[in-house]
């Protein structure tokens, strides 16, 4: 932090191993969970938030480039589809994202491993 008002500090050899961790968390009774995601994305995206960080004299943490809407591929075996259908939408309503999902026989999904 003084790095940031350009305050005289003091570093102190007993400390020089700290590392503290700043995360984003979402709390389950967010009314709008998708836009706190959003943003925990941004700030996560090294082309926009841990730009801001690195400015700031704050080390940032791998993450993924910034979209608006990313998008999951996912496959599953067919016989799966009315199981899982209704999670995967509400998934990408929570999350803010496209998931974008292959079906197929099991044979034909290990085959294409």
């Amino acid at each position: 932090m003084a790095h940031q008002f350009d305050l005289e500090f003091f570093e102190l050899p007993e400390l020089a191993g700290a590392k503290a961790r700043i995360s984003a968390n979402v709390v389950a009774s967010s009314k709008h969970p998708e836009k706190a995601l959003h943003f925990a994305r941004y700030l996560a995206a090294p082309d926009r938030g841990n730009e801001v960080f690195a400015r700031n004299h704050f080390q940032p943490v791998p993450g993924d480039k910034w979209s608006d809407q990313p998008a999951i591929l996912v496959f599953s075996g067919g016989v799966n589809r009315d199981a899982v259908d209704t999670t995967i939408r509400e998934f990408e309503a929570r999350e803010g994202c496209k998931v974008q999902v292959q079906y197929a026989g099991c044979g034909t999904l290990v085959g294409a491993i």
